[in-house]
């Protein structure tokens, strides 16, 4: 008995358990036991108080190397337990030996084991318990190591005044290509005689007019 618990008998034998404000700390079995000189029966009914679904921990984009394993992961709680699914980029994720996908508690993870270049995109997971439904999403960035297909050339010999290429082909994810001049970032402006150029895999510095310095 507590102030939230009220129980009334009315004149026509019916009784009534009140429990005012229900939280989850209420739920479970409830009996009632009616007796008298001749007989005793008994009744008895499961409460099950329903929480708001929440996400403790959530997803964060991730960055990682092709081959790599990467696991999203997500803990979230809510009464009735929730069911969870997962979505790449929009498309609920097949049972297949390609994912792993656990449940314990109230943590749930999504793993690729080796992940491709086609697993980059939006992740999302869908929580529901037939009351309310969360989601949550993050991007999966899967990149290649950038290699050199072919090297700037050593040692250049040019006239003064001619315009000078240096070329680059680089393969694997687009990257981001800086030149240096003795040390100094090279910055490419219409005062300076820099040119750069950029397409797909290769890489060019044009430098116009050089000079014997």
């Amino acid at each position: 008995p507590s102030d939230r618990v009220e129980i009334i008998k009315k004149p026509d034998g019916t009784c009534i358990m009140s429990i005012k404000e229900a939280t989850p700390e209420d739920k479970g079995v409830y009996k009632v036991i009616c007796k008298n000189k001749l007989q005793t029966r008994e009744a008895q009914t499961n409460i099950q108080v329903a929480s708001p679904l929440k996400f403790n921990t959530t997803l964060k984009d991730t960055i990682a190397q092709v081959g790599q394993s990467v696991t999203l992961e997500v803990d979230c709680e809510g009464l009735p337990k929730p069911t969870v699914k997962w979505l790449h980029n929009g498309q609920e994720i097949p049972v297949s030996p390609k994912y792993k996908v656990e449940s314990k508690g109230n943590v749930n993870k999504l793993t690729i084991p080796k992940v491709d270049l086609i697993d980059t995109g939006v992740y999302e997971v869908i929580v529901s318990n037939g009351l309310e439904t969360i989601k949550a999403q993050s991007k999966l960035d899967v990149c290649l190591k950038p290699s050199l297909k072919s090297d700037l050339v050593k040692d250049i010999t040019a006239q003064a005044g001619e315009t000078i290429p240096l070329q680059i082909k680089v393969a694997g994810t687009k990257p981001k290509v800086k030149w240096f001049k003795n040390g100094e970032e090279v910055i490419e402006t219409t005062e300076e005689n820099f040119e750069i150029v950029e397409e797909e895999e290769t890489y060019t510095l044009l430098i116009k007019k050089s000079e014997t310095k």
